[in-house]
């Protein structure tokens, strides 16, 4: 187990649990608004979010064939560009949440062998460490996109809050 990625594991999905319940707490239109942001809404942030996730462990699941943490139903969707992998709200979160605890195991179990193994993500070689990392980064970023539209809105948001909250597995 690598402790810095089982940590950042447990701080994406915690983060991602206060993203959720930020968004939730909105009503349809203010949470379909569009923003001007390039996914246009805050909703369109969340689908983009668990994409990349659904995304990510496709090659995951390819560079780690056979781990039990990937055998999940919703790797087998084939999302249609342009359009949420997952477009019932239920179905997101359900997702995001079985992403994420897919996360937390793969970073607490993984070994340093298997954290070396390379894949290919469209031509460019990558690490599984590599990927671990890319998606804790990439949802951070996407958070912050909207917690800075929540903060225009006077909407209390404090996602960074669930790094005193992460734990070691």
């Amino acid at each position: 187990m690598d402790k810095t990625l089982a940590l950042l594991a447990d701080y994406h999905s915690k983060a991602n649990l206060r993203f959720v319940a930020a968004l939730g707490a909105l009503e349809g239109p203010k949470l379909e608004a569009n923003r001007g942001s390039y996914y246009k809404s805050l909703r369109g942030l969340l689908d983009h979010v668990v994409g990349g996730e659904l995304h990510n462990l496709k090659f995951l699941a390819k560079a780690l064939a056979g781990r039990p943490e990937l055998d999940l139903a919703q790797l087998k969707v084939e999302p249609v560009p342009g359009s949420p992998a997952f477009p019932a709200w239920a179905d997101a979160l359900a997702a995001l949440e079985a992403f994420d605890a897919a996360y937390r195991a793969l970073a607490a179990s993984l070994t340093e062998a298997e954290l070396g193994i390379v894949v290919d993500v469209r031509g460019s070689p990558r690490q599984v460490r590599f990927l671990l990392t890319s998606a804790f980064l990439h949802a951070a970023h996407h958070r912050a996109q909207a917690s800075q539209i929540l903060d225009e809105d006077g909407i209390d948001n404090d996602f960074y809050a669930a790094i005193r909250e992460a734990v070691l597995p």
